[in-house]
C-alpha cells in the first residue's frame, strides 16, 4: 500500500493489529482512544453541522468532535478525500479542514494526537493551539506507543509551517463545503 494513500478502513486495519499486538485491556474500537481517535460508522451523514456529503470516520470522543472524509466530486477514492474536522461547540465557525487528505491529516496529528486539534476552531484558542502543534510537545506516556507505531506504520512526519498550511486548506476546501451543505452556505 502506498501510505500517501490511506483509507478509513486501513487506519482501523491498522488499530485492530495494534489492539491484538499486546495485552489491552479495554475493547478494540477504544486502542486510540489516549491520542483522541475513535472509530465512528464510516458513511455519510446528515446531522447539521455536518456537511450532506460528509463520511464520517472518527471522533474525539468528546464534545461531539468529529472527523470525516468530504466527498469531492471528481474523486473516485476515499484515500483522495480531504479531511473535515466539525466542532459543533465553534459556534463561529464549527467545519475545519485539517488535511487534504487522511495520510495528511494523521501527519498534523502524529506529534500530539488528535484531542487538541478541536482549539483551532476556537477563535481566544486558535493561535496558542497553533503554537502547541509546532512545537516539540511531549506527548503523554500511554501516548507514545500509539503515535509511534502510527508514525512508523503510515511513515507520518509533521507537518512544517502549520498555520500556513491550515489556512491553504481552508481556502482551497472551505467553499466545496458551502456547496454540499446549505445551512453552512454563510458560514
Amino acid at each position: 500500500m502506498n501510505n500517501s494513500q490511506v483509507t478509513p478502513d486501513d487506519l482501523w486495519d491498522f488499530a485492530e493489529q495494534f489492539w491484538k499486538s499486546d495485552d489491552r485491556s479495554g475493547p478494540l474500537w477504544s486502542v486510540f482512544d489516549p491520542i483522541g481517535l475513535l472509530p465512528c460508522d464510516n458513511g455519510p451523514t446528515t446531522s447539521p453541522p455536518f456537511p450532506k456529503l460528509a463520511h464520517l470516520f472518527a471522533s474525539t470522543g468528546g464534545d461531539g468532535v468529529h472527523f470525516s472524509l468530504l466527498r469531492q466530486e471528481n474523486s473516485a477514492s476515499l484515500a483522495e478525500l480531504p479531511v473535515l474536522m466539525t466542532v459543533p461547540m465553534a459556534f463561529e465557525q464549527a467545519n475545519w479542514i485539517v488535511g487534504a487528505n487522511l495520510h495528511e491529516f494523521l501527519c498534523l496529528g502524529c506529534r500530539t494526537g488528535f484531542f487538541s486539534l478541536e482549539g483551532i476552531a476556537y477563535d481566544d484558542l486558535r493561535d496558542s493551539e497553533l503554537q502547541g502543534l509546532a512545537s516539540k510537545y511531549e506527548p503523554h506516556q500511554d501516548q507514545v506507543p500509539i503515535l509511534s507505531a502510527l508514525r512508523k506504520r503510515f511513515e507520518l512526519h509533521p507537518w512544517d509551517e502549520i498555520p500556513n498550511r491550515i489556512a491553504a486548506l481552508q481556502e482551497l476546501y472551505r467553499p466545496h463545503i458551502g456547496e454540499l451543505n446549505p445551512w453552512l452556505a454563510d458560514e
